[in-house]
């Protein structure tokens, strides 16, 4: 029984790595890097986006997050602006020009997980989502645990 859920959760990782995988591989294909796609949409989902927001959601070490910020501040993409009340945190917006840039990249990525789940019918596609959730919240439960 212990070897069947042990083959079943490596089957499961695998499967979460395939998946990050197209990511990664859809990112080069654009000519950047999976942490550089990766904030983009974060930027793109977020009306106030800051660094502290992208190193939350992404677990990204605030370095890493700085140094791709910079990079694409650099180039023109982003620029930071003020937060009301607060004069640590800078928020991050797209400039016209990022916004012509990342505009067709998160499009195909939104494309294509819409296309991925128009494959699976409409129960299919609740029954996928709930056992995800299950399993998140199982397996935070047992990380506690540990």
């Amino acid at each position: 029984m212990i070897k069947l859920l042990n083959e079943k959760a490596k089957r499961f990782c695998s499967i979460r790595q395939d998946l990050e995988m197209i990511y990664d591989y859809y990112a080069r294909s654009v000519g950047i890097s999976y942490t550089t796609l990766f904030v983009l949409n974060l930027i793109s989902q977020y009306e106030v986006c800051t660094q502290k927001v992208i190193c939350e959601r992404s677990m990204l070490p605030k370095q890493t997050v700085n140094n791709v910020i910079k990079k694409l501040s650099e180039q023109g993409y982003l620029e930071l602006g003020d937060m009301p009340n607060n004069s640590k945190s800078k928020r991050i917006l797209f400039t016209e020009k990022g916004k012509k840039y990342v505009e067709p990249m998160i499009q195909h990525i939104h494309n294509a997980e819409n296309t991925a789940m128009e494959q699976l019918s409409d129960s299919q596609q609740d029954e996928l989502l709930y056992i995800m959730e299950l399993y998140e919240q199982a397996f935070r439960k047992a990380m506690k645990n540990e």
